[in-house]
């Protein structure tokens, strides 16, 4: 027997200790303000008492401080009596706290965070290698405090340590400490102390199902009873060990109890919904959601890192691809954006690619949807608000989308005059995505099933993720990888965008893991997870962890009555080995198989309503699967079951939807193969005799995509003829909706159906619809053959016009042909329109006989009088006038003395004929020719004058009357915002060759004449670098990058473009321009480095430059319009002129020569224009002065040129004529004069942006 201090007295002043409870051997008493002891009160205390006492010391000394108990301090003597002194723990026993009338108002949360503390103080024991073994509702104190709850496990006088004990004893104990703990927590639950009542022990018997069988006629009460079946499950399961010994359904520790008590309270709306519990557990009905997210969670912080470096960082687009099997989950996990979506103020955009649909509708229609949306669920402030964006950023235009929801919110007609084009419908959405996103209001742009997507649609998405101006938009999409082709197709379009530097992220979706598995089991049967966990390993095994599998395989064992809930126990039950044996058929050949062996087992009605349904799409207009079902004989109740069934959702008005594609596919499925033709031919038949002739037009997509399918089994010919002019209706109204794809199609197809029978009106009707859609998707050889028979079967030569119209397009768009097939076959065409274009005889002299005859007409009239000229109405004169612009670009190419001739036939016509809008080209076009062939004495005024007639004819000139005429009248600067303009004009119209001329013109004048802000010019140029190669104009891009090249290495930037953009060099990427003879980009590389060279002071690179650059000039020299850059070249290749006319030691006569020519134009140009070209004229002249030794007139043109150059705004000149200055100045010894020059020199470049001309400046000063 261990000996007891006496405990010494108390001090004066202290709190004597106050008597708290009496139990059966020994009394508590507290010892104020943090102590307390347990004394035993008898007199003669037997040795149990007191090794009972020393025990509970021992253990609590041996359990790790982390566990929650009254602390032990000492054993000593109270009043002659052993005693154990410990820390107070501060609360209240369960018991106490049941015992307490306010605490039966508590809620289940509350009861929750106090069941969760026990256990886990009790797995802290259980880890600290001790068993507690006397867990009782007295035995537990908890402290509810700031929100959290502690609980403390006391009297730890039966305590035993679990390294001390055999493994027979430990699971014997175990399991006996588990059942105590259900038992507090059952009267924790259900709000009463277990003495208070009776329920079921693992006392009252040793059979499972005699327990069910007594609690059934209500002679026990059940554990668990009346609590949520998770509850209930986990109480039976801890109370009820050894009545289910042997099951995989045990709590082998504490541990597990408080994991499984933990999810309950993180997911308590997922474990305690009691319309869960009510509508599905009571009859025996699991609903188990096809698209549920489970798991994923490092694919979701991909998705929304992707996402937030779009919003809070960047605001430049990134693109996510998410791909798997079917049955993954990819549609589920891009769902999860929508919640920081909706936080972030930004708006879904989604469409879905499928099989049995038009592919290129899916854009306008995920557009048309969202609209909709915004017109019927934001409030009238966010419609305005919206509205005002789109009209500024994009302006009426975006009505010409067939977008009708997108009209109705502008208050614009949505009726476009014509068909838009793939390039100008992508610029249009484009403009329509920058003007409607924003840091406050991003964009996530959702396709799903990409691998369904055309090639129509694929290149837009390249082209939008590529579109500069849309900064805070996240594209998304998801596409199986199972599938090889459309796997390739995906990526490469995505490595297209990769290559841009638009960052794409891709995500891998694999099988599940067992854990998600488990959690989708417990989630949905309301099973604590380590319950389930033999079921779940089961379920992963047999369904190899694909989501959809796994839903759809529990719900197959629930409906075959394996997984079903017990009423009298409360919960689901199953059986584990029948589980085990059950067939998974289909489940070795794919999702869509088993899906479709499941259906199987459903009624025949409800088969054929399925069918049906697979027919009409993943999305269908609920009244035309009503009217096709009605055609069959299937009423309206068995689609409820379908419904009922959860294969198809109602969304919007009058709209199904398809739960999950697997499971579209699977109905489908259900249609034998050799059936599937006659079946869509008879749905095609019943919704067409259902459908009356106002709302033909309305259902002909969906009517004749099912009759094409079973075209073949058509024998009558005039089925043949019927089914033909529905899809002409079809294919215009596609064509009119910009679905050329579509729209060729069912052109096709009409045409497929002919007989030799057919109506010529028809049949010519006919081909000419199908030239424009066939044009517009590129199927060339087709549109070749159509346009054949149109030539060989027309009538008369009007009827081949179109025919010839679209012959010269095929030629300029197809390589195979070369520019003297276009040229031939348009001056033919002219020809029997009555336009002769003497190919044979051209000459230089015939050019200028013909240039001097129409300017002699041209005298006779002022502009007035020519823009008062009659509108042409002749229609063999209109498409003459056609056939003469679609000439003009082929001959600048390819016969360059035809171009003037042509231009001169234009004029002529418009003079006689009247004016149409293509009269524009004629005018500008001469205008610059002019002025091209014109080197002296040119009247300027004239040639100016044709410009403002062409723009006051047609805007969409801008190109040729700002890049070429007006700035020899007007300052350079006026034109900047007019080559935008036309930029916008041209795209909008869906003609990018002159969009892009209209940038290049813009760039060009920027940079070479206009000196605007290089910074800011370098993030223009890259911007529309990347679109010019995203809409295939690759001359423009090459131009671009070259310029590029040049603002680059003036800011001071290492960054090379021609490796950005096309993986090159410089030297390479030039070589490769002359192997191809690509006379515009071999020009304009000597003239940009010779102009970087030049303000650097590399003269002699600058020589050399020019030497290159004069071998191409004569290559291709022409009488072609003078552009920007070629005009300031003249000026720079004077610089170089009299810098070695000075500086060289032969040939300087001859460089000053070249000087004076150059001296000479610029006369001319001053003349003209003073703005434009006065400082370059000075800045020569004090050059010449310079080389003939005159100093004093050299100063003083050198001033004159600053002072020039200062006055109209010319920043980059300014700085170069002040280092030109300071070069004079210092070789005439005047250092502190040339300082002055070289600081301003270094003001300008500044502002100028041009870092490495800062630093050339910095160099000469020091």
């Amino acid at each position: 027997m261990p000996s007891f201090q006496p405990q010494p007295a108390v001090t004066a002043g202290a709190d004597p200790p106050t008597f708290v409870c009496k139990g059966t051997t020994a009394s508590i008493y507290r010892q104020p303000p943090s102590f307390g002891f347990k004394v035993i009160e008898d007199l003669d205390p037997t040795e149990e008492q007191v090794l009972n006492l020393v025990s509970d010391d021992q253990i609590s000394r041996y359990l790790p401080p982390r566990c929650a108990q009254r602390r032990a301090l000492n054993l000593k003597s109270f009043q002659g009596n052993p005693a154990l002194y410990f820390q107070w723990a501060e609360g209240v026993s369960i018991r106490e706290w049941l015992a307490c009338g306010d605490n039966a108002r508590v809620g289940l949360e509350e009861r929750l965070r106090i069941a969760t503390a026990i256990a886990k103080s009790l797995s802290e024991f259980h880890e600290g290698d001790v068993l507690h073994l006397y867990l009782t509702e007295e035995n537990i104190i908890i402290n509810m405090s700031e929100g959290r709850c502690h609980a403390s496990l006391i009297n730890l006088s039966r305590a035993e340590v679990i390294s001390q004990m055999s493994d027979v004893d430990t699971r014997g104990a175990m399991k006996a400490e588990l059942r105590d703990l259900g038992h507090v927590l059952n009267a924790l639950f259900r709000g009463e102390s277990a003495k208070d009542s009776k329920y079921v022990t693992d006392s009252d018997s040793d059979d499972a199902d005699e327990i069910s069988a007594r609690c059934k006629r209500g002679k026990l009460q059940r554990p668990g009873e009346d609590l949520p079946i998770y509850l209930t499950s986990m109480i039976s399961t801890l109370i009820l060990a050894e009545a289910n010994e042997g099951s995989a359904e045990t709590y082998e520790d504490a541990r597990s109890v408080f994991l499984d008590l933990e999810a309950a309270a993180r997911k308590f709306h997922i474990y305690f919904d009691p319309f869960n519990h009510d509508a599905y557990a009571g009859n025996n009905k699991l609903k188990l959601p096809p698209d549920a997210f489970y798991g994923r969670e490092n694919e979701l912080a991909k998705l929304l890192h992707s996402f937030e470096s779009v919003v809070k960082v960047e605001g430049q687009p990134v693109c996510v691809a998410v791909s798997g099997y079917g049955g993954s989950g990819k549609t589920s996990l891009i769902n999860q954006i929508k919640g920081p979506l909706d936080a972030a103020g930004g708006y879904f955009i989604s469409g879905k690619f499928d099989p049995s649909s038009r592919p290129d509708s899916v854009i306008f229609g995920a557009l048309n949807t969202f609209f909709g949306s915004i017109i019927n669920g934001e409030s009238e402030d966010v419609q305005l608000e919206l509205k005002s964006r789109i009209m500024e950023g994009v302006g009426s235009e975006c009505s010409m989308l067939p977008v009708p929801n997108l009209a109705k919110l502008l208050g614009e007609a949505n009726d476009p005059a014509g068909a838009l084009h793939q390039m100008q419908w992508e610029f249009i959405v484009g403009r329509l995505f920058a003007a409607i996103s924003t840091r406050s209001h991003p964009i996530v742009c959702f396709f799903d099933d990409l691998q369904w997507a055309d090639e129509t649609s694929l290149e837009a998405f390249q082209m939008l993720a590529l579109d500069p101006d849309v900064r805070f938009v996240t594209y998304l999409f998801s596409h199986r990888d199972d599938e090889i082709a459309p796997k390739e197709r995906i990526s490469k379009i995505l490595d297209g965008i990769e290559s841009q530097h638009v960052t794409v992220q891709r995500i891998k979706l694999g099988p599940l893991e067992k854990e998600v598995v488990n959690t989708i089991c417990s989630e949905n049967l309301y099973l604590p997870p380590s319950l389930c966990r033999s079921l779940s390993n089961i379920v992963h095994t047999k369904t190899g962890g694909i989501v959809l599998f796994v839903i759809n395989f529990l719900k197959s064992l629930n409906e075959d009555g394996i997984l079903r809930f017990n009423l009298s126990l409360g919960r689901y039950e199953y059986d584990n080995e029948q589980i085990q044996i059950t067939a998974m058929d289909g489940i070795s050949a794919g999702v869509t198989q088993y899906l479709t062996s499941q259906m199987t087992r459903l009624g025949t009605k409800v088969q054929l309503a399925l069918k049906v349904a697979s027919c009409l799409g993943f999305t269908m207009n609920a009244p035309i699967l009503t009217h096709a079902l009605a055609g069959l004989g299937v009423d309206s109740d068995v689609l409820g079951d379908v419904l009922s069934n959860g294969y198809l959702q109602r969304r919007g008005t009058g709209q199904l939807i398809w739960a999950h594609d697997q499971l579209h596919q699977a109905a489908y499925a259900l249609i034998g193969p050799t059936k599937r033709k006659s079946f869509h031919l008879l749905i095609g038949s019943r919704i067409l005799l259902n459908t009356t002739g106002d709302k033909l037009e309305e259902n002909v997509f969906e009517i004749v995509r099912h009759m094409n399918i079973g075209v073949e089994l058509i024998k009558s010919q005039s089925q043949k003829e019927e089914v033909a002019k529905l899809n002409v209706i079809a294919g215009e109204k596609a064509t009119k909706s910009s679905s050329f794809h579509s729209a060729a199609d069912y052109f096709l197809v009409a045409i497929s159906l002919q007989s030799e029978d057919s109506g010529y009106d028809f049949l010519m009707k006919l081909y000419n619809l199908s030239l424009e859609p066939l044009f517009a998707i590129g199927n060339f050889s087709k549109l070749e053959q159509i346009i054949d028979k149109i030539l060989s079967l027309s009538k008369s030569f009007d009827e081949k016009l179109n025919a010839h119209h679209y012959l010269v397009r095929l030629f300029a768009s197809n390589g195979k042909f070369g520019v003297t097939d276009v040229i031939s076959n348009a001056v033919g065409v002219l020809e029997q329109l009555g336009v002769d274009l003497p190919v044979e005889e051209l000459s230089p002299s015939l050019v200028a006989e013909e240039m001097g005859e129409v300017r002699l007409i041209l005298s006779n009239y002022a502009e007035g009088d020519i823009l008062g000229l009659p509108r042409m109405t002749d229609q063999r004169k209109l498409t003459a006038m056609q056939f003469l612009s679609e000439t003009i670009t082929m001959a600048f190419f390819g016969k360059p003395l035809l171009l003037p001739v042509t231009v001169v036939r234009m004029i002529k016509l418009s003079i006689e004929h009247g004016l149409c809008e293509l009269s524009s080209i004629g005018f500008s076009v001469y205008g610059a020719l002019l002025i091209g062939v014109q080197n002296k004495a040119c009247d300027f005024d004239f040639c100016v004058s044709m410009g403002r007639i062409a723009v006051k004819i047609m805007a969409r000139v801008y190109t040729t009357v700002y890049g070429n005429l007006f700035f020899w009248r007007e300052p350079f600067q006026a034109a900047l915002e007019k080559h935008l303009e036309a930029f916008d004009a041209g795209a909008l119209a869906g003609d990018m060759e002159y969009a892009f001329s209209s940038i290049m013109q813009y760039i060009g004048a920027a940079l070479w004449a206009c000196g605007e802000n290089l910074v800011v010019l370098e993030g223009d140029i890259r911007k529309h670098l990347r679109r010019a190669m995203s809409y295939k104009q690759g001359v423009q891009a090459k131009c671009l990058v070259i310029m590029h090249s040049q603002v680059l290495k003036l800011v001071g930037s290492r960054e090379d473009p021609y490796s950005t953009f096309y993986q090159s060099k410089e030297a390479d990427f030039f070589q490769a321009a002359q192997d191809r003879n690509e006379l515009a980009v071999c020009r304009l590389i000597p003239t940009k480095c010779m102009f970087v060279s030049i303000f650097n002071g590399d003269m002699d690179s600058a020589r050399k430059w020019f030497e290159v650059r004069q071998k191409y000039l004569q290559k291709s020299q022409t009488a072609g319009p003078r552009f920007v850059g070629q005009v300031i070249a003249e000026f720079l290749d004077g610089l170089v002129a009299f810098h070695f006319a000075r500086e060289a030691t032969k040939d300087n006569e001859q460089w000053a020569e070249i000087g004076e020519g150059n001296i000479n134009l610029l006369r001319q140009w001053s003349a003209s224009s003073e703005w434009n070209f006065r400082n370059k004229l000075e800045l020569l002249e004090a050059e010449f002065y310079y080389f003939r030794g005159d100093k004093s007139n050299a100063l003083e043109k050198y001033q004159a040129a600053i002072r020039s150059a200062q006055d109209h705004r010319f920043v980059h000149e300014e700085g170069l004529a002040n280092i030109k200055s300071a070069e004079f100045l210092l070789r005439m010894g005047r250092q502190e004069s040339a300082l002055v020059h070289l600081t301003q020199a270094k003001k300008c470049y500044e502002v100028w942006g041009a870092l490495t001309l800062v630093k050339y400046a910095d160099a000469e000063i020091e």
